[in-house]
């Protein structure tokens, strides 16, 4: 869910109705139960629905109760880019629960571009103080490759059992433990690093795509490409 610092509370609306459903594996006795003990709660919170500094809400908004054992999503809102719920708001929370691939193992690795703020950090200390409380308020999925900002650092998800991904759950076991992640030196590319340029004043380390000239495990970055290599990469 987005937290109060990211959205222009000035600028929010009451918000008329909205519709929030549960997780189909995170489901506990029924609706009425789901809405009273977790629910209305939430949207009632000073941190949601407080004038001066609560959050709102708004469609694809998570949150979770009892650690990540029950996980929610804001399916629709009235008016559609969400607001901020007063006594008025009419809270709905029955329909068919949400379905998803369940994460068994996630691993997830800071960036190296994020080590200065995470100096001395070590792996359990990621997980405890960063990663494990982020999983908690995230059910969506996530998928290998996908890069998360979490308390202002960056980490990327390495690798997902299944393959292809999934959704975290109090059962998921989490990694945080491997050398920080390089990323394409190029200036807003998130690409796996593939080669390091040969250049010696250079010496930067890019993704495939931006790769010019490759010989083995060197090339030539799109900075010190000749002209024609790189407007043969552009095109």
């Amino acid at each position: 869910a987005a937290s109060a610092a990211s959205r222009t509370r000035g600028s929010m609306p009451p918000l008329a109705r909205i519709l929030i459903l549960p997780f189909k594996d995170t489901f506990e006795f029924n609706f009425d139960h789901m809405s009273q003990k977790y629910i209305l709660p939430h949207v009632r919170s000073p941190a949601i629905s407080d004038p001066g500094t609560g959050a709102g809400l708004r469609v694809g908004d998570e949150f979770s109760a009892e650690g990540g054992r029950v996980r929610f999503r804001v399916v629709s809102c009235e008016p559609a880019k969400g607001g901020l719920p007063n006594a008025s708001t009419v809270v709905l929370c029955e329909g068919d629960p949400i379905e998803r691939v369940l994460l068994k193992s996630v691993t997830i690795l800071p960036l190296e571009s994020s080590m200065e703020q995470l100096k001395g950090k070590k792996p359990n200390d990621l997980e405890r103080e960063y990663v494990g409380p982020f999983l908690e308020q995230r059910s969506a999925d996530l998928v290998p490759g996908e890069i998360l900002t979490i308390q202002g650092a960056r980490f990327k998800v390495t690798r997902t059992n299944p393959d292809t991904g999934g959704g975290p759950c109090i059962d998921t076991e989490v990694c945080t433990t491997g050398a920080p992640v390089k990323l394409c030196a190029v200036e807003g590319c998130e690409g796996a690093i593939a080669k390091q340029c040969r250049e010696k004043s250079c010496k930067r380390w890019v993704c495939s795509s931006h790769a010019v000239e490759v010989k083995e495990t060197s090339c030539l970055c799109p900075t010190h490409a000749p002209k024609k290599g790189f407007m043969a990469l552009l095109r």
